[in-house]
């Protein structure tokens, strides 16, 4: 029962991770949000899984995220909150949920096997989020097809952050020969996507990565049996340039000389966003303000750019609705994210070890300007691979 579940939400985890739009149109039916399905089928999974197990790990982090959810939505219904807007916001944490129910339940998937699927998925992602922007804008969602995207020129691709998961596996498997063909044009694929959505905040933590692996390799005396990877970063960069030869307004040129080139030497205006976030920002600190334990949900965090319950800053996302209790919550994830990759003591692992503690540092890093831990499916890939790690590590020392 146990397996046969872990397979389903591996495979589903897969599709989900492997579509480049939450919404997808469908012939006679029209645009249907598949993503928010997939997410309502994994939640019921996992519990099902978590019920069903004689022993999980210590899971008073699902007691305490359970407790939160419950105690603040009940508050809401009690202070007049609408109640389709709080289950609508209660919905948008769901993929926080279901990784804090992957971390708490573990999966029997190996991680050989579900890293390499992992890197194949969002390889297929990118390339459909390219051929959809590029080739068929016919079939993107509505709201992935403004006006404003095409007149930028930026691949609009929320699972671009995903790129940054496969670096950290790919890169840092030093000891297993993980680094197929595949693997790396899967990697190759991603970075080209990545770089085609023009995300300077991306950019800068692939930059990061990049530079850190590459210390890390020659401190472990492994550069020279991964040249290949060095390739990687030559070839996407120049496929990006080549993509402005078929596009009909040099839109990728143009945004590599000003969000790129133009904001490393500030001659890229950005004082427009500046005073944007400025002002998202200013609401932020009125709502916790007025909130200090919290608003509960039903609250708009701002209404600068509309009346809004979502934030681009993950610990925004958690402490405004839940005070210091959201605070405590996501640390206490991530403190449990980290401490099962610390439970990895086995050498031959330990490059592997690294290279996901640094994809969880950098996966905070960007959560100071994009919220993936909270809304998006990032953190149910990163808790699924980390529990995979961990699992693969107890079935090797079972065989030592």
């Amino acid at each position: 029962m146990r397996f046969l579940i872990d397979k389903v939400v591996f495979t589903t985890i897969l599709l989900m991770v492997s579509l480049p739009y939450a919404r997808a149109i469908f012939p006679v039916i029209g645009e249907i949000n598949v993503k928010s399905h997939m997410l309502l089928f994994l939640l019921i999974m996992l519990i099902i899984n978590f019920v069903t197990q004689k022993s999980v790990d210590k899971f008073y982090l699902l007691n305490i995220v359970g407790a939160v959810f419950l105690i603040y939505f009940c508050v809401s219904i009690i202070f007049g909150s609408d109640l389709l807007v709080v289950l609508y916001q209660m919905f948008s944490y769901v993929p926080f949920i279901i990784s804090c129910l992957i971390v708490v339940v573990g999966t029997t998937i190996r991680y050989e096997l579900l890293s390499k699927w992992i890197v194949y998925a969002v390889a297929l992602s990118g390339l459909l989020a390219m051929y959809l922007f590029y080739f068929n804008t016919q079939l993107m969602p509505s709201i992935n097809s403004s006006e404003a995207n095409f007149s930028w020129g930026r691949l609009p691709w929320g699972g671009s952050v995903n790129v940054l998961i496969c670096l950290g596996i790919v890169l840092f498997s030093f000891n297993r020969s993980s680094k197929s063909m595949l693997s790396i044009a899967g990697v190759l694929i991603g970075l080209i996507g990545l770089l085609l959505t023009f995300s300077r905040t991306l950019l800068l933590v692939i930059i990061i990565i990049t530079i850190v692996w590459l210390i890390y390799a020659f401190y472990m005396k492994k550069i020279s049996q991964h040249w290949r990877l060095f390739l990687v970063s030559v070839v996407s960069s120049y496929v990006v340039i080549y993509f402005d030869m078929i596009t009909f307004d040099d839109n990728v040129l143009s945004n590599m000389n000003h969000r790129v080139l133009g904001f490393l030497t500030t001659e890229s205006d950005t004082s427009s966003a500046v005073s944007t976030r400025k002002l998202l920002y200013s609401q932020y600190y009125d709502v916790f303000a007025r909130y200090p334990l919290g608003a509960g949900f039903g609250v708009p965090f701002s209404t600068e750019t509309g009346v809004s319950y979502y934030s681009d800053v993950t610990l925004v996302s958690f402490v405004l609705p839940f005070g210091v209790l959201g605070l405590f919550m996501f640390i206490l994830y991530i403190s449990k994210l980290w401490s099962l990759l610390n439970l990895v003591r086995m050498p031959v692992m330990s490059t592997e070890k690294v290279g996901l503690k640094i994809v969880i540092i950098l996966g905070l890093l960007i959560s100071f300007n994009d919220d993936i831990w909270s809304h998006k499916e990032f953190t149910i890939v990163i808790a699924l691979v980390v529990s995979s790690f961990v699992n693969s590590y107890r079935n090797k020392k079972k065989e030592y």
